[in-house]
């Protein structure tokens, strides 16, 4: 392909990256080649922050660099471009899942190990690495703001259709609609990223599920292989949760994943600032200012929060 840019050493648009991305995707080597150039120093970081962290030898850097490019090149067909910041995500979710992988290898391989074999969970009661949660936040944070609200309500909240339908004021319809295209997107980033959702992921339905006439949040059984994830206890009563919703739809966007972040999933504020795309000191401040907006309206419906701690 034609070279247009980037327009300055080091720079890469959005519009840029989006046409490198497509053209590479289509076995075009010079397009990813300058992908792989301007992210270079992206990755590098990632390695040599998690081989310090593990004190893995750093004179293998730059094999497992290598290694994640490859990786990268070989998933890119299956990637699915989700808008600004998705493909830097979807590299950086793969250049740390390889190199945490080698390193957590190495040390066990090498008898320097601390951990108990014996509390390694089988895969019926595995959760899901940290790794794996960011890429599954990568995936919904691209959702357009309808299919990111519906597919929260009904995966992690574990909301079936017709709860969900009904807190969003939807039809039915519309949100069977929204839940299974939101639900082949983030099946299609995971796979990309060579994720095995059922193992890595048991307690999230991304296949797709049969709706059903008696469906309901209480009389519901799970299917087969299917872990149900508990709703959080502070949220069990519908009432609280419905009021929850309401109070949660008061705050802006961001507020909302920054509410969800932390009190639905449990990701560490060092994770959530990446995911919010601020500095941890400004997510903290922003969770907490976000928390007690929340707080309040739940204070003024008369529902109280008594778990969290304020």
């Amino acid at each position: 392909m034609a070279n247009n840019g980037p327009g300055r050493k080091g720079s890469i648009t959005p519009e840029q990256e989006k046409m490198y991305v497509l053209a590479a995707q289509n076995g075009d080597e010079e397009a990813f080649t300058i992908l792989m150039r301007h992210y270079m120093p992206y990755v590098y970081k990632i390695v040599w922050n998690v081989f310090a962290s593990y004190g893995h030898p750093r004179d293998c850097i730059t094999d497992m660099i290598q290694d994640i490019w490859l990786q990268i090149w070989n998933h890119l067909p299956k990637y699915e471009y989700l808008g600004e910041g998705s493909f830097k995500g979807w590299i950086g979710t793969i250049a740390k899942r390889k190199s945490i992988n080698h390193a957590q290898g190495c040390r066990i391989a090498s008898g320097n190990s601390d951990v108990d074999i014996s509390t390694i969970p089988d895969s019926s009661t595995y959760q899901p690495r940290a790794e794996v949660w960011e890429a599954i936040l990568q995936a919904i944070y691209h959702l357009d703001a309808e299919a990111r609200k519906a597919i929260i309500l009904h995966l992690l909240f574990q909301r079936n259709q017709r709860d969900t339908a009904t807190l969003m004021d939807n039809s039915l319809g519309k949100t069977n609609t929204l839940l299974a295209e939101a639900k082949e997107k983030v099946q299609r980033f995971l796979t990309a990223l060579g994720i095995d959702q059922h193992y890595l992921v048991p307690e999230l339905a991304i296949l797709p599920e049969k709706e059903t006439d008696n469906d309901s949040a209480e009389t519901s059984i799970p299917r087969p292989g299917k872990i149900a994830k508990p709703i959080p206890a502070v949220l069990k009563h519908f009432g609280l949760w419905r009021n929850f919703t309401g109070c949660l739809g008061q705050v802006e966007e961001v507020g909302q994943h920054a509410v969800l972040l932390q009190w639905v999933l449990g990701v560490p504020i060092e994770e959530s600032a990446n995911v919010l795309k601020l500095t941890v000191d400004k997510a903290a401040d922003f969770v907490i200012a976000m928390t007690k907006q929340v707080k309040q309206c739940l204070d003024q419906k008369g529902y109280t929060l008594a778990s969290y701690d304020m």
